[in-house]
């Protein structure tokens, strides 16, 4: 799996577990006569093992999209059910050619080290967003985040 949002924006609850919203990954402008989204729409679904699960939303609108002006919620409907069984209100702006990334608070530290050194998520949205503590070459420091993530 490959986390990819950097901003500080913190959300509820989503599918029943924690999540967070990570960084920005800029992605290439669209191509000449290549047709403008007319409003945000999924990018990327991850379904790694155990915590690691995300959801990518692109803008290629052209504008920045408030998603709490825009009333933007994520919403599980478990089983086949048509009803809404848990839903989670986004918040934040979205750049043109941005994405937002959903996931779950408590990924995989090695996955997030890795997403650390290819310069995905800063060592310091690691840490307070994931609780992973990263040294300054890039390694895990596993002893570090260990004792950051029973202290919350």
């Amino acid at each position: 799996m490959r986390l990819r949002r950097v901003a500080a924006i913190a959300l509820t609850t989503c599918l029943g577990l924690p999540v967070a919203a990570l960084g920005t990954t800029v992605v290439a402008s669209t191509p000449a006569g290549a047709a403008v989204p007319t409003d945000l729409f999924f990018s990327e679904y991850i379904e790694g093992t155990g915590f690691n699960k995300a959801v990518e939303i692109f803008n290629g609108t052209g504008a920045p999209v408030d998603l709490a002006a825009g009333g933007y919620t994520l919403e599980l409907y478990s089983n086949g059910s048509a009803t809404v069984s848990q839903m989670v209100a986004l918040t934040g702006t979205v750049a043109d050619g941005d994405v937002f990334v959903v996931s779950r608070a408590d990924a995989d530290p090695a996955l997030v080290a890795q997403d650390v050194r290819d310069g995905l998520v800063s060592a310091e949205n690691a840490e307070a967003l994931y609780k992973v503590v990263v040294t300054q070459d890039g390694a895990l420091d596993e002893s570090a985040t260990m004792v950051l993530r029973a202290s919350h």
